[in-house]
């Protein structure tokens, strides 16, 4: 009789933790669906990806997978952080970085905040979180993001006017995305190259860089990305006054950032029709655009002053949000550790009635 009990105490135990397992599966699949979802879509869709990672992150709060909110709460600071949402997305990593133990989702994490710190004019910051990326993921061997971490540095270290450091992690940055075949990361390394050859008058080394980006970012569809390498090709023939060819990317810039809502882009495209038409000798229109141009600088302006007004006063609160996610009991083991109470209970009452039997 006593074994009959224990066999029934062990048949409802297995059963529990086969439910468990399944439910495990289940949702780990739900979750890399809705995360792949919001991923393919980053560049392609903001909008749309925002609403699958918020899925994403109800399957992994619900469970409280500390990885798993991780991997979303970093996604989701990239998805602020095209929208130009600074202190938004500098809260999103902040609380992926604390969450996660895994080396090679630091290195991303240290990227992304390096990104958003340098658009908000913290050079030297961001300049530290690329050099740990780099550290990170040259111990890793992830050659992608090492080249992500390289190619952002030497933007880093240009503004900082360390141009000779710049070329050569930028040219490294291209070593390694060529010898990798990695297309995308190859077409920014390629369009930075560009770029910072404009900028320091060496316009022959710039054309022979620009235009092979465009073919690369096409193939990844990173929207974004093209309509970057459309406005240092802009800025290429503005410098060589070949005004046809600048008036037509310019139009072909104009509608993929307005379609975008790529406020960065939409600032510095209205930069270079200032420039086209004072070259082209339309005064009215170009003290049209130049008057644009100074609203979208100076709403810029105000944006980034309050990402960092705000971020100084609500930073330390950031962690008393996230306690509450990791106060949530997870449903499975919940329902598994019930069961087993039920069951324990259960034997021990049948035990006891078989024993008073006995006597």
């Amino acid at each position: 009789m006593r074994d009959l009990y224990f066999w029934n105490l062990f048949l409802i135990v297995f059963l529990s933790f086969q439910n468990f397992i399944a439910q495990s599966k289940k949702d780990s699949v739900e979750f890399q669906h809705y995360f792949d979802k919001a991923y393919k879509l980053r560049s392609v869709n903001v909008d749309s990806a925002f609403y699958w990672i918020d899925n994403a992150l109800e399957v992994a709060k619900k469970l409280g997978n500390k990885e798993w909110l991780a991997k979303a709460h970093n996604l989701k600071g990239i998805l602020y952080y095209k929208k130009s949402q600074y202190f938004a997305s500098i809260t999103e990593l902040d609380k992926a970085l604390k969450l996660t133990n895994d080396k090679e989702l630091k290195g991303k994490i240290y990227i992304n905040l390096g990104n958003a710190l340098s658009d908000l004019n913290y050079p030297y910051s961001a300049k530290r979180y690329y050099e740990d990326a780099i550290r990170m993921f040259n111990e890793t061997q992830n050659y992608p993001f090492l080249v992500r971490a390289l190619l952002n540095l030497a933007t880093e270290e240009f503004n900082l006017k360390e141009q000779t450091a710049a070329r050569v992690h930028l040219k490294l940055a291209l070593y390694y995305a060529q010898q990798q075949d990695l297309v995308e990361e190859a077409a920014i390394c390629l369009n930075n190259l560009s770029a910072m050859f404009i900028k320091t008058g060496q316009i022959d080394s710039a054309s022979k860089y620009i235009y092979q980006s465009f073919n690369n970012y096409e193939k990844t569809e990173n929207y974004y990305g093209l309509a970057d390498a459309y406005l240092t090709a802009i800025s290429l023939h503005l410098a060589k006054k070949e005004l046809s060819y600048a008036k037509a990317l310019i139009d072909l810039a104009d509608s993929i950032i307005d379609h975008l809502g790529y406020l960065e882009g939409k600032k510095n495209l209205t930069e270079h029709k200032v420039n086209y038409y004072l070259l082209s000798n339309d005064n009215e229109l170009a003290k049209r655009y130049f008057n644009e141009y100074i609203q979208l600088e100076d709403s810029f302006y105000r944006q980034k002053k309050g990402n960092i007004t705000l971020l100084s006063e609500t930073n330390q609160t950031i962690p008393n949000k996230e306690i509450t996610s990791f106060k949530n009991i997870k449903v499975s083991f919940l329902q598994l550790f019930i069961t087993i109470l039920i069951a324990l209970a259960c034997s021990i009452y049948l035990f006891k009635q078989y024993r008073y039997g006995e006597k």
